[in-house]
């Protein structure tokens, strides 16, 4: 195509007291010999589950550990050094100007393990030696897979090692800042800590931890998570199999199982875990009406993964009333590590995590039904809604054309509704049913995305091709910008996006993620396409209008603009960057005689103010139209002809009348009469007659 020029533009039990009794243990602790006070680690902060900041120690393994082609010695756990098998296997690492050391979680993480929040620790360090002091001390964080590959999730501030010494052989507790982290590291790998000192270069630096010449130097790292231990799911399986929360009257015994699912992504770092347990609830009273009880493996975690999988118990609830309950699993999860002895309370880290599953027995269910609806408030038709309780999936069905889904539901009971729009998760509401014909209106993250392409002038990227990969990873029909370079999705769902774009044969943006979420405008600036500046000129140097241009592409031969040139003798046109050919041809009649000439140049565009003059040397300055040209030449020639005749007539009374015309009047003329004989006489007078 070618483009126009550019004119502008407790769990219930005293062990749940740990979270409020943290700060005192920690503040008697630390004046203890040999401990070290953790580093104060931001942790993330929101929503369930509650935050954690997750302590790990630092170990040299003896046997060491194998992640891949790779082989660690120096190994974090969850454990300190007072317990088996990390008892004695403390270390100190010295080296001149330069010491580092990486410490790896092993074995692999038994679950995904989400990171939010500032890393923070406590090591033991010093610094020896007569230069200055100075320096710096850096934690970098790393996931390791488990074919050894490396991925870096952040890098902290450069801490400064001034306060180590110099001259220092006994170790100081140093507190550190590490990189902020918003990354989740995926099951099966390990979490990498590093510790590079980079100090003068007349200076011994040591880096210590564990039981070093009869010492304990407790040095740690402080991950904040948000995802440690959860009970994201808890079903409810009649007979049938299929998931519900709506038991029928009993008749007799009638058994259902209960299936929990349990992330824990350290899994066997634990030094010490706790039962998974079931519980029934009466939901109106509180009253516990059944367990705790022991759930069981269903399979056993494979290694490493203890509290780590399905849970699974029968429970028999023919003496449940007609009645609303919650059917809740229990896990708890604690190491009991509080820096001194992980046998007391209160721990350092661990967790609570609850699932419950709300269940009516002998209760009807009851017709609701949910509407979808956009962000401009208008219906999904053929939106997928979702039904769940405790995280279990109990119903499915798609909006009709007004954007309604009907569903049957147990009275009195909270679920979660959430509606999937092309394939994309696009809303999540948790409402209680309270009875027929309830209405439940859930909105989706779904707009009309405005897409607005820019260069990086800030002029607009018009009739572009563009073509997007929509979030669920279809790829949508090519569609083309406007003159203001836009193009708008109607009912596009929030989320991530790939753009591509070709402009003027030339792919000019390649697959950039645009995060989508509401209407925009989402604008992209396009970074390789720059304006080129053309001019033409006639042989005085000033601008010459009605020049043909054209841009040609020196390696394809396409040709990518074009335009004719007005009173300014210059167009600006947005091309890709890339070597071109600018022809201008050029044409005019003077004296009725018509004149042409065509200027060529060669130009590469690769920055802002491209340019290229085209200078045309028949193109005179006084003649700047044809018109004009015409106009000159008739007062020319009306001025030679009155100069013409003004010397004609001069000549004419200057030479008096022609000979021919003098002899003709002699000719006719009478003869005069003799002169008189009187010698008187005179020319100027007459005598008088004689009498």
């Amino acid at each position: 195509m070618t483009p126009r020029p550019i004119e502008g533009k407790g769990r219930n039990r005293a062990r749940m007291a740990w979270t409020a009794l943290v700060s005192l243990a920690l503040g008697v602790l630390c004046f203890a010999p040999g401990i070290a006070l953790p580093a104060a680690a931001t942790p993330w902060s929101g929503g369930p589950p509650t935050p954690t900041n997750l302590l790990f120690f630092l170990h040299n393994s003896s046997n060491g550990v194998a992640v891949g082609a790779a082989h660690y010695l120096d190994i974090l756990s969850t454990v300190n050094d007072s317990r088996a098998p990390w008892s004695g296997t403390g270390a100190v690492t010295v080296g001149e100007h330069y010491d580092s050391v990486a410490f790896v979680m092993a074995p692999q993480l038994a679950g995904a393990l989400t990171l939010n929040g500032t890393v923070g620790a406590n090591l033991y360090l010093n610094e020896s030696g007569s230069a200055p002091s100075g320096g710096s001390i850096t934690l970098t964080v790393y996931s390791l897979s488990a074919s050894g590959t490396l991925t870096l999730l952040g890098a902290g501030p450069a801490n400064s090692a001034g306060s180590l010494g110099p001259g220092g052989s006994t170790a100081k507790s140093v507190a550190l800042t590490g990189p902020t982290l918003h990354r989740t590291v995926p099951a099966a790998d390990s979490i990498e800590v590093n510790i590079t000192v980079s100090g003068n270069t007349a200076e011994s630096y040591g880096i210590w931890w564990g039981a070093v010449a009869g010492t304990t130097y407790v040095s740690t790292v402080a991950i904040p998570a948000s995802t440690y231990l959860v009970v994201p799911v808890v079903s409810i399986l009649p007979a049938n199999g299929t998931p519900t929360t709506v038991l029928p009257p009993t008749k007799g015994n009638a058994t259902v199982t209960v299936d929990a699912v349990v992330s824990d992504p350290l899994g066997a770092y634990d030094f010490e875990s706790f039962p998974v347990e079931f519980t029934v609830v009466e939901r109106a009273t509180g009253t516990v009406v059944y367990g705790p009880v022991p759930m069981t493996a269903a399979p056993a975690p494979a290694p490493p993964g203890a509290l780590n999988g399905t849970y699974r118990t029968a429970f028999n609830y023919s003496s449940l009333v007609p009645g609303s309950y919650n059917f809740t699993v229990t896990s708890i999860d604690d190491t009991n590590v509080n820096l001194g002895g992980e046998a007391t309370l209160p721990a350092y880290y661990g967790r609570e995590a609850i699932g419950v599953a709300s269940v009516t027995v002998g209760l009807p269910p009851v017709p609701i039904r949910v509407a979808t609806v956009d962000d401009h408030d208008l219906p999904l038709r053929g939106a997928v809604v979702q039904v769940r309780s405790a995280g279990t999936l109990l119903a499915q069905n798609t909006t009709n054309a007004t954007g309604y889904a009907g569903f049957d539901l147990s009275r009195a009971t909270e679920f979660t509704f959430s509606v999937v729009w092309q394939g994309v998760p696009v809303g999540t509401q948790s409402a209680y049913v309270t009875g027929p014909g309830q209405e439940i209106v859930l909105r989706a993250a779904v707009g009309y995305p405005v897409f607005e392409f820019v260069t990086g002038s800030h002029a607009p990227l018009a009739y572009a091709l563009v073509s997007i990969v929509h979030p669920n990873g279809s790829v949508l029909p090519s569609r083309v910008t406007n003159a203001s370079g836009e193009l708008t999705l109607v009912q596009a769902p929030a989320g991530n996006y790939s753009v591509s774009v070709i402009y003027e044969d030339a792919e000019v943006v390649w697959a950039q993620s645009v995060t989508v979420s509401g209407d925009g405008p989402f604008v992209l600036t396009v970074g390789n396409v720059f304006t080129l500046t053309v001019t033409t000129t006639d042989s005085g140097g000033g601008g010459l209008s009605q020049v043909f241009v054209q841009v040609v592409n020196s390696t394809t031969g396409a040709t990518v603009a074009s335009g004719v040139t007005g009173g300014s003798g210059s167009l600006e046109f947005l091309v890709p960057a890339g070597r071109y050919l600018v022809t201008g041809s050029w044409s005019a009649t003077y004296a009725l005689t018509s004149l042409s000439e065509t200027e060529k140049v060669n130009v590469t565009v690769r920055a802002p103010g491209a340019a290229a003059n085209l200078n045309f040397s028949k193109a005179y300055p006084a003649f700047t139209s044809t018109n004009e040209f015409f106009l000159l030449v008739g007062y020319g020639v009306l001025a030679v002809f009155v100069v013409l005749l003004g010397l004609l007539l001069l000549r004419r009374r200057r030479a008096g009348p022609p000979p021919s015309a003098a002899r003709s009047a002699v000719a006719a003329e009478p003869a005069p009469a003799p002169a008189p004989s009187d010698p008187g006489a005179t020319d100027g007078g007459r005598r008088a007659a004689s009498p």
